[in-house]
C-alpha cells in the first residue's frame, strides 16, 4: 500500500499528477534540487521535478515533508515506481550548506541508487489514483 498526504480534500478516483509549482520548484531548495537533477543516473525513469511523492508508511508522511491534513491510499496504474531514502537528501542539503559539494554529490548518488541510510523512504511515481481516504 502506498499513501499520499495532501493539504486538499480530494475525492476518490482523483488522479494525482506532478505539481509544477510543488516543493521541488521552490526557490529555497533550487540549489539542492539542481544538484540532484544533475546527478540523476540515466537508469532512473522518474525525476524529482516531475513526480508524485508517496510513502508506504503513513507515519513517515510528516518526516518526508508531506501534508497530513488529508491522507490517501493510492494505486499506481502503470506500476512504475522508484524508491529512495530521503535521509540522503537531508544529508546532502546539510553538506551543501557546509560547502561540501562533492560529499553532497555522493549523497545524491546514494539517494538515486536506492542505498539505505536511515530508512525514511519516499517513492516517486508518474501519477496515481486515490482509492481510499485514510482516517489518521
Amino acid at each position: 500500500m502506498y499513501y499520499h498526504g495532501s493539504i486538499k480534500d480530494l475525492k476518490l478516483g482523483t488522479i494525482l499528477v506532478p505539481n509544477p509549482l510543488g516543493y521541488t520548484r521552490q526557490k529555497e531548495v533550487s540549489g539542492i534540487e539542481k544538484l540532484f537533477h544533475e546527478n540523476k543516473p540515466e537508469h532512473i525513469l522518474i525525476d524529482r521535478f516531475n513526480c508524485v511523492f508517496l510513502t508506504d508508511n503513513i507515519d513517515d508522511i510528516d518526516n518526508l515533508g508531506g501534508f497530513t491534513d488529508f491522507i490517501f491510499e493510492v494505486d499506481i496504474e502503470d506500476n512504475i515506481i522508484e524508491k529512495s531514502d530521503l535521509s540522503w537528501y537531508t544529508k546532502a542539503f546539510l553538506q551543501l550548506e557546509e560547502g561540501n559539494r562533492e560529499e553532497a554529490r555522493e549523497s545524491a548518488l546514494n539517494y538515486w541508487n536506492g542505498v539505505t541510510l536511515e530508512g525514511v523512504f519516499e517513492y516517486r511515481v508518474n501519477q496515481c489514483i486515490i482509492k481510499n481516504i485514510v482516517d489518521f
